[in-house]
């Protein structure tokens, strides 16, 4: 488990098609503490940067035979499947986690939480 210091703003990433769980993401990671959330609609896009956890919608086979994602996650950045439409028992031993959708602010508190990264204080 990779904790988060206190105290810092977050850098998050999210990549979805869907502009409506974009931007209902995007505004709970801010109100967490977000201090970067970078938001792209597919994995055709070119985000740079270091995250502290990153958020895609998409199919979870895609996402492990994807180079990008497998080097930002052995870097540390913690990933997130948005609506994988596994059951969170298919993810054990994978390195990722997921997101149900539909989410509340809960939810998303939650698995921020379980990967380690707490809100900054202050």
């Amino acid at each position: 488990m990779h904790d988060t210091p206190t105290g810092l703003l977050r850098n998050f990433l999210i990549v979805t098609p869907n502009v409506v769980v974009a931007e209902d993401l995007k505004e709970i990671l801010a109100e967490f503490g977000g201090g970067v959330v970078e938001v792209f609609a597919s994995m055709a896009s070119t985000w740079k940067g270091t995250y502290d956890a990153a958020f895609f919608a998409i199919p979870v086979g895609d996402l492990l035979h994807e180079r990008r994602i497998r080097d930002m996650h052995d870097a540390g950045t913690r990933v997130v499947v948005l609506d994988g439409g596994l059951p969170e028992s298919a993810y054990y031993g994978t390195g990722l986690f997921t997101l149900p959708h539909p989410f509340r602010t809960e939810d998303v508190i939650a698995v921020l939480e379980k990967i380690g990264i707490t809100k900054p204080d202050g």
